[in-house]
This record gives structure tokens, sequence and C-alpha cells, in this order.
């Protein structure tokens, strides 16, 4: 559990934009604040297509606001988004984390975690074969 959040949080990383200077403290995470101005350029990219605007405001809303329902809105934008695994991979974590998931929520994580590994993800290709033994 912990080597698979360690390589989770890597992988994270390896994705993350490199050019952090646009981003402006406000609270919590300072790394994943988003400043104001930037905020509905950055939902629009998101909304055009862009994995990697939507799991910023992802990290933004859920580690700075505390808005989980936002969190798990652009989570889920992320991963339709479709360009990075990565991003297929933390909505999957985060709808197997919900209280009370139900046989819907885990085909969809089922669903999540296929598409990512088909990718070639090797966290998601460890969690299928995991899960498939249980």
């Amino acid at each position: 559990m912990i080597l698979t959040v360690f390589i989770f949080g890597m992988s994270i990383a390896a994705a993350w934009p490199q050019n952090i200077s646009q981003i402006k403290p406000e609270s919590g995470n300072a790394g994943d604040s988003i400043n104001m101005k930037d905020l509905p350029r950055i939902k629009m990219d998101a909304l055009q297509g862009s994995g990697t605007a939507a799991h910023r405001l992802a990290r933004y809303y859920g580690f700075v606001k505390m808005d989980f329902q936002k969190e798990l809105y652009w989570e889920r934008i992320a991963a339709e988004n479709g360009d990075n695994p990565i991003y297929m991979y933390s909505y999957a974590l985060t709808l197997r984390d919900l209280p009370n998931v139900d046989k819907n929520e885990r085909a969809r994580i089922h669903f999540w975690m296929k598409k990512a590994a088909s990718q070639g993800f090797k966290p998601a290709i460890d969690y299928l074969k995991d899960n498939q033994k249980r």
C-alpha cells in the first residue's frame, strides 16, 4: 500500500507541469493554489480538453479549497480528457475511496483502471492484477 502511494506520487510529480512560477499561494498546499485571475482560463482549458488543467483544478479544489465535490468533478474531467493515464488512475482511486461504493461505481473504477493500464501505466496494471485475484 505504501509503495503504491509512493509510486503514484512519483508518477504525478513526473507528469506535473514544470513551470510553477504562475502558481500563487492562497492557503493550504501552496503548490496546488491557483491565482484567482487565472481560474477562468484554467477552467476553460480543462473544459476544452486539457487533462492537465482539469487535474490542476481537482488538486486546487481538493487540497486548497477542501471542496470534495468539485475535486471529484474535475478529476472526472481530467480522466475523460484522456491525455494522461495518471489522471484516469487518479480518478479511479478517488472513486475507490468514496464511502459506500456501489456496484456501478466499482464498474467505473475497473473501467478507468483498464483505460490507464491500456496506456501502459504500471500502477494501474498492478492494481488490476492484484484485484483480479480477489
